[in-house]
């Protein structure tokens, strides 16, 4: 047996991964159970296809996104901060250092990303305007009025 190859055993005598589909088993010649095993990890990683980075608009509506859950999550734990506290798991004194501590920790996660949205914004708002041509459309009733230009003619 030890001229023959399992169907997915590596050639080389070591652990390289050899894939198959949307799974990969890795080889080992000492023992039979690391033969079969798929390498999730790697599988996952090989069958991932990569996302379309996110444009400046995308950034900004995952800003926004991320600060409500931050406000959620802070309202949740608040709410469970609460329960703990009624129901004699904890004391007073527990539950206002928590709460401090989570109102904390929600405020600086919520100004940090309320600052990155509003610079991102500012970017993406110059971008724009110097992206945006003038506006040189003239209404029919207006009047243009053009200087002369100067005659070529110097004093000294």
């Amino acid at each position: 047996m030890a001229g023959r190859r399992r169907k997915n055993e590596n050639p080389i005598n070591c652990r390289y991964p050899i894939l198959t589909g949307r799974h990969a088993a890795c080889c080992s010649s000492t023992t039979s159970e690391q033969d079969s095993e798929p390498n999730w990890e790697l599988a996952s990683a090989v069958a991932t296809k990569p996302e379309i980075p996110l444009g400046p608009l995308d950034a900004l509506k995952e800003y926004e996104n991320e600060m409500t859950v931050i406000a959620q999550r802070m309202s949740a734990e608040m709410a469970n901060i609460s329960q703990a506290q009624q129901a004699n798991q904890i004391t007073r004194e527990q539950a206002e250092y928590l709460i401090q501590e989570r109102y904390q920790v929600a405020m600086m996660q919520f100004q940090t990303l309320s600052a990155l949205h509003d610079a991102l914004g500012r970017d993406v708002a110059q971008a724009a305007a110097v992206a945006k041509p003038p506006d040189t459309t003239v209404e029919p009733d207006a009047a243009v009025v053009v200087e002369p230009p100067f005659s070529p003619v110097r004093t000294q």
